[in-house]
């Protein structure tokens, strides 16, 4: 299917879902194959330099280039295995994002997950490159309209854009109806954690609202102020809990008003 063809059919799946006006598409992201050939012309130069100290009776020499050129060879191989792996494993894939939700294609499957209904869980990596600066790097894992999960990761290039776009819309698409529904005095769970129009809680605790001064999740699990002091909520980890972001916005709404946490 030529990239038009495919366009043209994720449209087609997205007006049928009724998910509105088109916002963005990402692509999968590309291998630096120009890193990788620096590496190889780093292998070749070495393992000429080491031949060539052989040949004129330099061991010291040929020992030091020699371990460089392994080295390089070596990791040569290695990244290219790695970009040919991700390139036929990505290779397809798609994700277009519209207003009331979005689809995705990965590994020929196509997923159409709602704003409105779908679930998020959101799990945050912190990894470090080349002795860099620690990134985090998020892995979304929605339910479709049929209820299977499919998983969104960095594999698809400005993750960070649509990740923020993801979070907002559920946000803003959900919080409504949650308002509305504890307001009618029912209970929502997110996991573990639930809520009610009187007051937050777990299996075996629970706070009034007018006790709760905030929540935070800085720690990977869920936190509330109570009076001025935190307490762990639940144990479970945040990627454990389905929704956070508009767990988070409810506690804001619903948690006793304070002039600053």
């Amino acid at each position: 299917m030529s990239e038009v063809d495919a366009a043209r059919h994720i449209a087609g799946v997205a007006a049928g879902a009724g998910l509105g006006q088109h916002r963005a598409a990402y692509a999968p992201t590309v291998m630096a194959w120009s890193r990788i050939r620096v590496i190889g012309v780093v292998a070749g130069v070495a393992l000429a330099v080491t031949a060539l100290a052989f040949v004129i009776e330099q061991a010291g020499i040929a020992w030091i280039t020699g371990l460089t050129a392994l080295g390089a060879v070596f990791a040569f191989v290695l990244s290219t295995a790695q970009a040919w792996w991700h390139e036929r494993e990505t290779a397809g894939n798609r994700l277009a994002v519209y207003d009331h939700g979005l689809v995705a294609v990965l590994g020929g499957h196509i997923s159409v997950a709602r704003f409105d209904s779908t679930t998020v869980l959101r799990k945050i990596a912190r990894t470090r490159a080349d002795g860099g600066p620690v990134s985090a790097v998020a892995t979304y894992t929605l339910t479709d309209l049929a209820g299977r999960h499919f998983v969104l990761d960095s594999s698809f290039t400005d993750a960070e854009q649509w990740g923020d776009w993801i979070q907002r819309a559920v946000t803003a698409a959900q919080l409504p109806r949650a308002l509305a529904a504890l307001h009618a005095g029912h209970r929502l769970d997110f996991g573990h954690i639930w809520l009610t129009g009187t007051e937050i809680g777990t299996r075996t605790k629970s706070v009034p609202w007018h006790q709760v001064q905030g929540l935070r999740t800085d720690s990977g699990c869920a936190e509330i102020a109570v009076e001025g002091r935190w307490f762990e909520l639940n144990s479970t980890a945040i990627a454990d809990i389905p929704n956070v972001m508009v767990l988070r916005a409810l506690v804001e709404r619903l948690c006793a008003p304070v002039s600053a946490r």
